[in-house]
């Protein structure tokens, strides 16, 4: 079965495929700036943003666990300064920076005490780079 996998050239983890991909469509590249001239008149500039794209890969109750040990390593990930290399099931790849919130995780069963193989929610959140 494939999976996305993310690297920082020292640790990787294997991610299960069925994380939804949330804002992958809800980002336009293009960007305007407009102001408005003395006389009224409007100033548009348009350009192409090539970096900035955000990626937030989420599970649910119903699809995209990881185990713990899985998230272990991401917090892992999430304490280097290394960079990211994201590989998604499909095979594209990004290179990607952690987000503003980039790690979120929760026991599936609300264990107090998990062991490596319990299962968790997690929600990452990347900008392309």
């Amino acid at each position: 079965m494939p999976t996305h996998t993310l690297t920082n050239g020292t640790l990787s983890v294997s991610l299960p495929a069925d994380l939804l991909w949330e804002d992958e469509f809800s980002h336009s590249p293009q960007k305007t700036s407009r102001t408005t001239t003395l006389d009224g008149g409007q100033w548009l500039e348009k350009s192409l943003q090539v970096v900035g794209r955000p990626i937030t890969l989420a599970g649910s109750e119903e699809r995209g666990w990881v185990p713990k040990s899985a998230v272990d390593t991401l917090y892992s990930m999430l304490c280097s300064t290394l960079g990211l290399t994201l590989t998604l099931a499909d095979g594209r790849v990004f290179a990607v920076v952690w987000g503003d919130e980039p790690l979120q995780a929760r026991s599936l069963f609300g264990l107090s005490l998990p062991t490596e193989d319990d299962w968790y929610v997690v929600r990452l959140q990347f900008f392309t780079r």
